[in-house]
């Protein structure tokens, strides 16, 4: 019995053997040569075959061995030439098939589908929808809280001003009420040329001041300060901001709203307001707006985006209150809760 080359790498795959019909040809005189020949064609086309699988895919090797343990075994079966041919279609759709089962394993696990990427990009829309107005809100909360942080030393330094000058608010001596709030406090503006600023020494400022002045003068810049638009007086944009027009964002309340010498804190000592929780001592600007009575005297959102009239007031007591100015509840020197008139109860 002739004993073929093994057709597989494992040393354990076995061996192939002739059938008794081919035994029977041999013994009748057969040329055992040509036999040999014949037979081993279809093994060295089959290992042409095995070799170009194993070249393309190393995840096949395994495979290719154990088929050639089940080959060995049943190959007694079967003629040596349909075994051949037959084994070796089977091993090839065998291949073909992991091969394809590796490369879509391989598509599915890195990439995104169309449908995914779109639900992806819909849930982060969502979030900063959601996040956004929070965050806007927050940061405004947060820029008002510095505003009132600023009045609230100014009226320290005013409290100190009074107790030096014999009990008087802020005036410049023989000047009127405009004079009053022009040189209240802050920094050297593009308006109002004058270098006195009132207030400035009991905040830590000393010296002249110039329009690049940074330290304590930022004490009088609402860090909402965002300019004022045009309005009845206004004919032109207060921009960038009211600190680097006015020299401050705030008005000191000398002249009533109203520019009027006597009704404003103008002269006035302290013990004459009779109603000190009520009489506004220093506001923001934007609490300006109808400012002369005027409708409105120019425009500034500076905490809140769509309604005029919203600020910060410091009162003679003491207390800081967010309020809107109203030019008819009863009229534009008086309010809910505040009055720009001294003497007012």
């Amino acid at each position: 019995m002739r004993r073929f080359p093994k057709l597989f790498e494992p040393p354990d795959v076995g061996c192939y053997c002739l059938t008794p019909a081919e035994v029977a040809l041999m013994r009748q005189g057969a040329n055992r040569q040509n036999l040999l020949v014949d037979t081993m064609a279809p093994i060295r086309q089959n290992r042409a075959v095995m070799s170009e699988a194993n070249s393309q895919s190393s995840f096949t090797r395994p495979a290719l061995r154990l088929l050639g343990r089940a080959g060995a075994n049943c190959c007694h079966s079967l003629t040596w030439r349909s075994f051949v041919s037959g084994f070796t279609a089977r091993m090839i759709r065998i291949i073909a098939k992991l091969r394809g089962d590796l490369s879509k394993t391989r598509r599915s696990c890195c990439a995104f589908t169309l449908i995914e990427l779109l639900v992806v990009i819909a849930i982060i829309a969502i979030l900063a929808a959601l996040l956004l107005p929070a965050l806007a809100r927050a940061k405004d909360k947060a820029l008002k809280a510095q505003c009132m942080s600023n009045l609230r030393q100014q009226t320290f330094g005013v409290a100190l001003y009074t107790s030096e000058f014999n009990d008087t608010f802020p005036s410049p001596g023989s000047g009127g009420a405009v004079e009053a709030y022009a040189n209240y406090g802050g920094k050297q503006g593009t308006e109002y040329p004058g270098q006195l600023r009132l207030l400035n020494p009991y905040v830590a400022i000393s010296g002249p001041v110039k329009t690049n002045t940074e330290g304590a003068a930022r004490v009088f810049f609402c860090p909402a300060d965002n300019g004022a638009g045009l309005g009845q007086w206004l004919t032109y944009p207060r921009k960038p901001t009211l600190y680097d027009c006015f020299g401050s964002s705030y008005l000191y309340n000398s002249s009533a709203n109203n520019n009027d010498g006597k009704l404003g804190l103008v002269n006035k000592r302290a013990h004459q307001v009779l109603n000190p929780v009520r009489v506004i001592l220093v506001n923001d600007v934007a609490f300006e707006a109808y400012f002369y009575n005027d409708n409105p005297f120019e425009t500034a959102y500076w905490h809140h985006r769509t309604q005029l009239g919203w600020g910060n007031n410091a009162f003679v007591d003491g207390h800081i209150a967010y309020q809107r100015a109203t030019r008819n509840q009863p009229d534009f020197q008086r309010g809910n809760g505040w009055s720009f008139v001294y003497n007012d109860r």
